[in-house]
């Protein structure tokens, strides 16, 4: 065995039977971790047919460098064939690969939607097709972490920036909002600044807080009023359940309030919906656990009438 753990052949001119010879040898090299092939003037389908293969070898990579080789749909679906099975690949680099559409970008990402925490997509003008494609992949997601691309080239206007918001934080109801993506830190450049504000703030959620604590920080800031009607059926069984919940909240609450300053979120218009969580005091807080817990017992009643009707 060879104790290579990083091989770099970029801009080498490596074509299709380059491509043969080399993954053939790799089982070799047991602890490679990183392949950077980028700059080697093209891969064609049959190159990245080969190439997949290499995730059948055995090795744990982790990173695979493939910017700037002309791949198109075509060459990233065969490519992708063999990511399916792949559970190590954390970073794939395909910029400047500016023939690849939303077509290969959703082949792709339900290839890796395992595994890939950093897609680098730099230089590629994925437009809103594409930025929708990513962002309703990433759905349900919980491993990507890094979405890169050229926020300034890629044509991705408000329409895509608004597929990314959606699935950040969709607030169409209690469950969408807590089902929404906590995991993604970044979208976009490296600090993202062309992103509406809302993106970039739930971003900052997901940078700085648990997942977990994240989901109930989003609930707390959209849901002032959470329904208790879907909870009746559980009865009085689910009351400290929510008393519960509303407690291990409270820290959240209060650690958001210290970190970003409610000024700062009340001079950008783009962001009313959440002024009224940012003006919140201590009481107010208080008074929401209460109403909660005063329409969960109100409403037990209602279920019970409601049971003897149907009998």
């Amino acid at each position: 065995n060879i104790p290579l753990k990083c091989l770099c052949l970029s801009g080498n001119s490596i074509e299709d039977e380059g491509i043969d010879a080399l993954v053939s040898s790799l089982p070799k090299c047991s602890k490679l971790e990183e392949l950077h092939l980028s700059e080697n003037g093209g891969f064609s389908a049959v190159g990245l047919k080969s190439l997949s293969n290499v995730f059948q070898t055995g090795l744990n990579l982790t990173q695979l460098h493939l910017r700037d080789n002309a791949i198109d749909d075509e060459g990233l679906m065969a490519l992708v064939q063999g990511m399916k099975s792949c559970r190590s690949l954390a970073k794939l680099d395909l910029s400047h690969n500016n023939a690849v559409t939303a077509v290969g970008l959703q082949a792709l990402l339900r290839a890796g939607r395992s595994s890939l925490k950093e897609l680098e997509l730099w230089g590629m003008r994925i437009g809103d097709d594409g930025a929708k494609v990513i962002a309703d992949e990433l759905v349900g997601n919980n491993s990507m972490e890094r979405l890169y691309f050229c926020p300034g080239y890629s044509n991705v206007t408000s329409k895509g920036w608004s597929a990314f918001s959606r699935i950040l934080c969709d607030t169409s109801s209690v469950n969408d909002t807590y089902i929404s993506n906590h995991t993604i830190s970044n979208i976009g450049g490296y600090q993202s600044h062309s992103a509406p504000n809302t993106t970039r703030f739930h971003l900052f959620l997901n940078t700085n807080f648990h997942s977990k604590e994240v989901a109930t920080l989003k609930l707390l800031m959209h849901h002032g009023d959470i329904d208790m009607i879907p909870f009746f059926r559980w009865k009085l069984m689910f009351l400290p359940l929510v008393v519960d919940w509303f407690q291990r909240a409270r820290p959240c609450w209060e650690a958001i309030h210290l970190m970003v300053p409610g000024e700062q979120i009340l001079q950008f218009d783009d962001m009313s919906a959440l002024h009224g969580f940012f003006t919140e005091e201590p009481e107010a807080y208080q008074s929401r656990e209460l109403s909660a817990m005063y329409k969960f017992v109100r409403g037990m009643p209602m279920l019970a009438v409601g049971k003897e009707e149907e009998e």
